[in-house]
């Protein structure tokens, strides 16, 4: 028992000098005297400096941070001010024509989901009327097979159509001669990776 709370007290004081060895080597000039301010330290007092400098270095970052986002926001914001009344123009029916684009492929899905719905309901009674269990079976198996092939085309279809028509949109806006980010859209392409 007295040799475990030996080696856990050097263990401690291995770990309290490791802490304190960049405060000491910093204390320390070239000929190896200590500097004034080092002199008469104690361990745990360097130790408590040592955490004092580390808070005051992580605060630092911290703020250094804050201010480097707050930078780029405003410069995003600015960016976005600073789009002309011709541009402005140009975009619109960039605009206009990806949502029509968007609304189209969702009312695509639309159909083919109805469609879907309905041949899978029509397959289904129809397997339903079989006597032979097997035959049934076998109808009922390849009915949802049918069904989940035809959603995954048709959902296939939609991402594509809107791929495209954010594709097509960020293209326009280039050649608006501005950026997708300096539209205010940047933020929804997100709607792509639905």
């Amino acid at each position: 028992m007295r040799k475990n709370t030996l080696i856990k007290a050097a263990v401690s004081a291995a770990m309290m000098l490791a802490m304190a060895t960049p405060a000491l080597a910093r204390g320390i000039d070239i000929s190896g005297e200590l500097h004034a301010e080092t002199r008469g330290l104690s361990l745990g007092r360097l130790t408590a400096e040592l955490r004092h400098q580390y808070n005051d270095d992580r605060k630092d970052l911290e703020k250094k941070f804050k201010e480097e986002k707050k930078s780029l926001k405003d410069r995003l914001q600015q960016a976005q001010v600073e789009l002309t009344a011709v541009m402005v123009s140009c975009i619109k029916p960039a605009v206009e024509k990806r949502e029509t684009a968007i609304g189209a492929g969702f009312s695509a899905y639309t159909t083919s989901v109805n469609a879907t719905l309905a041949t899978r309901k029509t397959s289904l009674v129809a397997a339903w009327t079989l006597t032979d269990a097997t035959a049934r079976q076998t109808a009922i198996r390849a009915a949802w097979k049918a069904y989940r092939d035809s959603m995954d085309t048709a959902r296939k279809t939609l991402r594509t159509a809107r791929i495209s028509a954010w594709t097509q949109f960020a293209t326009e806006v280039k050649a608006c001669g501005a950026s997708v980010g300096a539209s205010g859209e940047s933020s929804h392409l997100i709607e792509i990776n639905d």
